[in-house]
């Protein structure tokens, strides 16, 4: 009976049914994640996902998480890291910043107004000192989300430094233009972080799975395209 008993545990345990508890980034939630996650839910009725917002750290040992999308580096002590997608962040600005003169060169770029992220405060000084270029410093405002650095440069303010993949529908609309197409380096990515302890939980299995296969799709058409 002990081994019955043990044999049904197991099977609830991994059956595709369950709670999904996700931390993830808010922009990228909302601008890459969401308009995907019709798939995910059409695939895997079964599964309840609650979400929550995290800019700040994340414990797994306090709060009650499943997984997380992290930006940055796979150093969590702990957990089980899944790679899904580079960075490339582009300077972009409204037509009306450029109106009249268009950089030509990373040189024209340090007389414009920077953007800042929080969270990414050596982004400039990193695509400057990638393209030889010194740029002045401690020009230009600091945003905590990438939602409002955005909101920012379509309103003129200033030039920013924004992911490609988060801000495609503002090229397409012409609200922002590239100016030059010349990302910054990071060594940092987006990764689907888990517990050690929770990498065999059915509906982590199935996100994690969904996850790798949209991310390696939007890696082969930006290929193709």
């Amino acid at each position: 009976m002990k081994l019955v008993r043990n044999a049904s545990l197991n099977a609830m345990r991994n059956q595709p049914g369950g709670i999904l508890n996700l931390a993830i980034l808010p922009t990228f939630g909302m601008r890459w994640l969401m308009p995907r996650f019709a798939d995910f839910l059409k695939r895997n009725p079964q599964i309840t996902v609650n979400f929550t917002s995290k800019l700040s750290p994340f414990d797994f040992g306090v709060e009650n998480l499943h997984a997380a999308i992290h930006f940055g580096l796979p150093d969590w002590p702990g957990t089980d890291s899944v790679f899904l997608m580079r960075e490339e962040a582009i300077p972009v600005a409204a037509p009306s910043l450029v109106a009249k003169i268009m950089p030509k060169s990373p040189v024209d770029m340090a007389t414009l107004p920077l953007l800042n992220l929080e969270t990414r405060p050596r982004a400039w000084a990193d695509w400057f000192e990638q393209n030889d270029v010194e740029p002045s410093a401690g020009r230009g405002m600091t945003f905590e989300q990438f939602a409002l650095v955005t909101q920012a440069a379509i309103a003129g303010l200033g030039a920013a430094l924004l992911p490609r993949f988060l801000i495609q529908s503002e090229l397409e609309r012409g609200e922002l233009v590239i100016l030059l197409d010349i990302a910054v380096n990071s060594s940092a990515g987006y990764y689907l972080i888990t517990p050690t302890h929770r990498t065999s939980y059915a509906p982590t299995i199935a996100f994690r799975k969904w996850l790798v296969e949209q991310t390696a799709k939007d890696s082969n058409d930006t290929a193709i395209g």
